[in-house]
């Protein structure tokens, strides 16, 4: 079982399900070395599968066994018309083009985060899921010395489209860089170069940047390089610029406000449209609040340690309510594989 093995209940046959995911084989998506446990969800959901005497592996390494089932992450070419298919829809259709056309029928189940699709019979939702840390020691408003900080990748959309917040996020980092550098760091992979762009020549200009000896950062006073861990940095800041790929999507709500209420850093939110049906207003600020960045600005410079305390229980208050709970990854496990179980039998 590749090192991942988890409890076993009876000594029936094993099951084998195909789980299939772009990009990774050999059972690299339940590697318990990817950074910032990004793999926990799926070894959970692994190891909740084995109690029912069934084994989730990469597609290579079934050759040969009797798949009782496949679990696609996205669209993906069926292997077998016959052999049960259910999909979790991760990726935007913006991201994954593939996710735009979707035939029910060819499901068991369709899982889905957005609230629009899953007012179909055949739409399960689920919340993209995190895992909670042990963080025990949570700084105040005098420990941390820094004002605010952004974690993330450059990159951009391959397509263009009006919903990306890519760009923005790029526009509130150059702010910083040209206004108030000394309020701003920027952590991630890739920041060494200019801002990737859209389009076909994009890709061009993001390859050669690549190979250039000399590097020609956008951000030369704020750059502070890759992360060491989201926890560790994001501790150490008052706010954290925390943009989702996208706006105006219900229900798209991704790790990222999460990895910032977790170290007690208070997010500058924008993204899903409806995020205050699923987190409290004062656990984060709203970016839509504010015309502009200088505006956000100003803002943030006048939030004392009193109104940043009263950020900071709400969130408190909000991560152990029932409500936080559905996004743990807890709750993504057993949402799937209840249904999964129950449409082949196997509770």
């Amino acid at each position: 079982m590749n090192g991942n093995e988890g409890p076993i209940a009876s000594s029936a046959p094993m099951k084998y399900c195909n789980f299939v995911i772009s990009g990774f084989s050999q059972n690299s998506c339940f590697s318990k070395n990817a950074r910032d446990g990004c793999a926990s969800p799926f070894i959970a959901l692994r190891d909740k599968f084995l109690i029912h005497g069934v084994e989730l592996n990469t597609p290579d390494l079934n050759v040969g066994k009797e798949v009782l089932f496949e679990i696609h992450i996205d669209v993906h070419a069926r292997a077998s018309v016959e052999r049960p298919v259910f999909i979790l829809l991760f990726e935007t259709v913006a991201v994954a083009l593939r996710n735009q056309h979707i035939d029910p029928n060819e499901y068991q189940a369709i899982f889905s985060w957005n609230d629009d699709q899953v007012r179909d019979k055949k739409y399960h939702k689920f919340h993209l899921p995190v895992e909670r840390p042990n963080v025990p020691d949570i700084k105040g408003f005098a420990e941390r010395n820094s004002l605010c900080c952004a974690i993330s990748m450059n990159k951009s959309m391959r397509f263009p489209t009006d919903l990306e917040l890519y760009s923005r996020r790029v526009e509130t980092y150059l702010w910083f860089e040209r206004n108030a550098p000394q309020d701003f760091d920027l952590y991630g992979m890739g920041w060494e170069n200019p801002p990737a762009r859209s389009g076909t020549l994009g890709k061009i200009v993001s390859k050669f940047n690549k190979i250039l000896p000399i590097k020609f950062s956008a951000f030369k006073h704020c750059y502070k390089g890759k992360a060491e861990t989201k926890t560790a940095v994001l501790g150490n800041y008052k706010f954290s610029i925390c943009y989702e790929n996208f706006r105006g999507l219900n229900g798209q709500i991704t790790e990222k406000i999460f990895d910032c209420m977790f170290s007690g850093c208070v997010p500058i939110y924008w993204g899903a449209e409806n995020i205050g049906e699923y987190i409290p207003d004062d656990c984060f600020i709203d970016r839509r609040d504010f015309k502009d960045d200088a505006t956000l600005y100003k803002f943030l410079k006048s939030v004392d340690a009193n109104k940043f305390n009263n950020y900071q229980q709400s969130i408190k208050t909000f991560l152990d309510s029932d409500s936080a709970k559905k996004f743990y990854k807890e709750n993504f496990v057993d949402t799937v594989s209840s249904v999964i179980l129950n449409h082949l039998s196997l509770q």
